[in-house]
């Protein structure tokens, strides 16, 4: 009997401390099956802002009937109207909210759930553009719902947890693709007005019009004006914003018979 009691104690101790955390916000909580859909609000009638993978964590930070609230995941469903952002940044896809009380929707029109407000100043990060609709990137203050058997307590380190999603993940740079060597055809000219630059001093006429700064050696090209010619080299993008005309800088130059 003495034992029997002891053992209903020792389960009381260890799974009370365990119930009682899931009910401490906020906890790091782990979705426990695969394809688990968080939406708009607290019922299976609501939209759904996006579908999670077993093993996903997230950030719960309340709980309502059984439904948990938590912090929306950056790629979930969240929608502005076009005309409230002015873009500020085009490489970083970062725009500004224009208006006040602007509401933030779960889909592309206004019968769709209400997320959150943005106000004038608020920076966005913009994910997509379609017709009158921007997708951004869900702010600290909009949340999603998930029924509460398909996610399960992990620990309380949200600092750390939020620490690591939120890091900016390392851009990678492409390699560049070698540029190909060009081959033009056309009549080799002296350029009527000095370009300032002792190496570029001839015209590429194509078709009887203007097509290229030519780079080269002088006392080589020299014997190949006002004639027709077959240039092959590389553009030099140095040139791209001082010469009304792109340049080429020449590897061969043949006559054209």
């Amino acid at each position: 009997m003495i034992r029997k009691i002891f053992n209903f104690f020792l389960c009381f101790f260890i799974f009370t401390p365990l119930a009682q955390a899931q009910d401490i916000f906020p906890f790091v909580g782990r979705i426990n099956t695969n394809k688990v859909n968080v939406r708009a609000g607290q019922s299976n009638n609501f939209e759904k802002l996006i579908r999670l993978s077993e093993n996903s964590e997230v950030v719960v930070v309340g709980k309502k009937y059984s439904w948990y609230k938590i912090r929306l995941p950056r790629q979930s469903k969240a929608y502005i109207f076009a005309k409230f952002v002015k873009i500020i940044d085009e490489d970083q896809n970062k725009g500004i909210v224009i208006g006040s009380r602007i509401n933030v929707r779960a889909g592309r029109g206004t019968n769709f759930s209400i997320l959150g407000q943005v106000n004038a100043g608020d920076e966005v990060l913009v994910l997509s553009h379609e017709k009158d609709w921007m997708q951004i990137e869900p702010l600290d203050s909009m949340f999603g719902w998930v029924a509460d058997k398909f996610l399960e307590y992990k620990d309380a380190d949200v600092d750390t947890f939020l620490a690591k999603v939120e890091e900016p993940e390392p851009r990678v740079e492409e390699p560049e693709t070698p540029a190909e060597p060009m081959v033009i055809k056309g009549e080799l000219r002296t350029a009527s007005a000095t370009t300032g630059y002792e190496n570029v001093a001839y015209l590429l006429y194509v078709d009887d019009q203007p097509r290229y700064y030519i780079e080269g050696m002088n006392d080589l090209l020299d014997d190949f004006v006002n004639h027709k010619v077959e240039i092959e080299g590389m553009e030099d993008k140095s040139f791209v914003h001082t010469l009304s005309h792109p340049v080429l800088s020449v590897s061969r130059v043949e006559y054209v018979l």
